[in-house]
């Protein structure tokens, strides 16, 4: 994380693959939709980005120095890198453990019900990724041991769509994308790959 000071506020640039939350990735990756829609030229694009990296609004960073552009510009070289992806079934969020299901190919009805008519709700699963993702991510109700394998087998609260909102918005703004990059690849493939 990179901080720097601009118009008397303080500022917070994401400098790392596993910085980078599921807010900032759809944020990026409609920036390049847009990008691929319409004429934009470079300097224009990669100030647009590090609006997104740094979580403020369009055109928040015009008056950066020329200097302190070319300074975030170096910073954002990590995402030239291929992503880190970190394969967790368990992801801990403000003292909460959250825990995707072991098996995507078992989902209930209800899951399946809800992932389905989110899916038709967006023109694109990037708008509804908060959503789908609130969907299989959910509270860690308890945590066993198999014992006839020694595995960890990690049990969700049941399914209910009442705080599906609420976490939505909190997995937006701070689930790490490198933490569920592998489940996201559920819904543009159909399997957890």
């Amino acid at each position: 994380m990179k901080t720097f000071v601009l118009n008397e506020k303080e500022i917070s640039m994401t400098t790392e693959w596993n910085e980078l939350s599921l807010g900032q990735y759809i944020n990026f990756m409609k920036l390049n939709e847009r990008r691929e829609k319409e004429e934009m030229v470079q300097d224009f694009y990669l100030l647009s980005l590090m609006e997104v990296l740094c979580k403020v609004d369009e055109n928040e960073l015009d008056d950066l120095s020329l200097a302190e552009y070319q300074e975030n510009l170096e910073a954002m070289k990590f995402l030239l890198d291929t992503p880190t992806v970190e394969d967790t079934d368990v992801i801990e969020i403000d003292g909460v453990k959250y825990c995707l299901p072991q098996k995507f190919d078992s989902l209930s009805a209800g899951e399946y019900i809800s992932i389905k008519t989110l899916q038709s709700r967006y023109e694109n699963n990037i708008e509804g990724l908060p959503y789908l993702v609130a969907v299989i991510l959910r509270p860690l109700k308890e945590e066993q041991v198999d014992a006839e394998t020694g595995e960890k087998v990690y049990i969700q609260e049941k399914f209910d769509t009442k705080n599906l909102q609420w976490r939505a918005d909190l997995f937006n703004d701070k689930l790490q994308i490198s933490k569920i990059m592998t489940a996201i690849g559920f819904f543009f493939n159909g399997n957890k790959s």
